[in-house]
């Protein structure tokens, strides 16, 4: 059970950072 709910919890992080992430990496771009 503790599994499912660590990959659940990944998933869910990876869901909600990437679009974080690509807006981080694309302000540094900007400012470059």
């Amino acid at each position: 059970m503790n599994i499912v709910i660590v990959q659940l919890g990944s998933l869910a992080l990876i869901t909600l950072a990437g679009p974080i992430i690509i807006v981080l990496l694309f302000l540094k771009q900007g400012n470059l």
